[in-house]
């Protein structure tokens, strides 16, 4: 004989949920762009600020947890809000990394979402769940260079983040600050390949929206041909 008893304490090893788009939006910004956990120890928290400040320009939000707790918030709990909503986590490899429980568990926590980790390797190589990941060179380079390698390993490395990358590229693009700005995002742009037709139809309309854009000497020279190509490729 069998008795089935309903218990009302939590499964062990269940998943969290994923938030939406809004749930967390006094973390990352804008819903639209990708959202990137940098995950460091406080060695290293100088280059993870020019990955953030360069990531922005590319509409990619960071969370770094120096720069992003308030000192009156629980440290804790918004460390695990960013971690629950985070769309994936570059890990800055140093030699005390390991050393950390933190970064550890945040990298752990990346692992049991099913969430792309980006090892950057900076004087240690990956290890563990993410010693299958191809790490991105990080000795002697800038915060700037390391961001194109992110955005690049986001947009052809991980099939989960691609069309969030690309949004995200479009979203930033329309809202570029500078000609200088929407300049380089074109380049960027241009060299996607193909688009969903709903991201081609935004990015034709940009100009119009944002006077950075339509006075932009590389757009005014890049977006006509890529935008007959990107037509042409989805009629096809």
């Amino acid at each position: 004989e069998v008795t089935i008893e309903i218990s009302e304490a939590p499964a062990v090893g269940s998943m969290l949920p994923v938030a939406s788009r809004e749930a967390h939006a006094d973390l990352w910004g804008s819903s639209e762009f990708l959202r990137l956990f940098v995950s460091h120890r406080a060695e290293e928290k100088q280059l993870a600020a020019e990955i953030k400040q360069a990531c922005v320009l590319l509409g990619i939000s960071c969370f770094v947890a120096h720069e992003d707790i308030e000192p009156t918030a629980e440290w804790q709990s918004e460390i695990e809000r960013a971690l629950r909503s985070m769309d994936a986590l570059a890990a800055l490899l140093t030699p005390a990394f390991h050393a950390s429980a933190w970064t550890d568990q945040e990298v752990g926590f990346a692992i049991a979402r099913g969430v792309p980790v980006i090892p950057i390797r900076l004087g240690h190589d990956p290890y563990g769940f993410i010693g299958k990941y191809q790490a991105v060179a990080g000795a002697n380079r800038t915060g700037h260079e390391l961001t194109r390698e992110i955005v690049t390993t986001l947009l052809q490395r991980f099939t989960i983040t691609q069309r969030r990358m690309q949004t995200a590229l479009i979203a930033r693009f329309e809202q570029a600050e500078s000609f200088a700005h929407a300049n380089d995002l074109i380049k960027l742009i241009d060299n996607l390949g193909a688009l969903p037709e709903d991201l081609v139809d935004r990015l034709e309309a940009a100009p119009e929206k944002n006077n950075q854009v339509q006075g932009a000497y590389a757009v005014q020279a890049y977006l006509p041909p890529l935008l007959r190509r990107l037509r042409q490729g989805n009629a096809d």
